[in-house]
């Protein structure tokens, strides 16, 4: 499957922020966009889970109104207790490895894949 990928992720984001700056880090053309954000917002910020929810149902609509295909990264996809494992963590640090990377592929690259081949049929016809 022949794909371009561009990462529009800002280190220590919120789901606010990326609201703000949704355009920009979408830009036209795009067709499927995976969203990975909530966590520096419950850990760092003291948000809530009903917030982020919020904040993030906001940046589907917005997508969704754009023709743009989402996947939200979320639990129990994602598992916060994981950057608490020294086995998929950076030493010292609460940010994935490789190893911690490769889990989140593994767990996230079949639907991703789905929402691909959905976009290009919709863009054909």
């Amino acid at each position: 499957m022949d794909v371009r990928v561009s990462n529009g992720g800002v280190n220590g984001d919120t789901s606010a922020g990326l609201a703000a700056r949704l355009d920009s880090a979408v830009p036209a053309g795009t067709r499927v966009a995976v969203i990975w954000v909530g966590i520096n917002d419950v850990l760092r910020h003291g948000k809530s889970r009903a917030e982020v929810q919020a904040n993030v149902a906001g940046i589907v609509s917005r997508l969704r109104a754009k023709g743009i295909e989402s996947y939200f990264i979320r639990p129990p996809v994602y598992n916060v207790e994981d950057h608490k494992n020294p086995a998929l963590t950076i030493s010292g640090d609460n940010h994935f490895n490789g190893a911690g990377y490769s889990r989140m592929v593994a767990k996230t690259i079949g639907p991703i894949q789905a929402l691909v081949v959905k976009a290009r049929k919709q863009k054909g016809s």
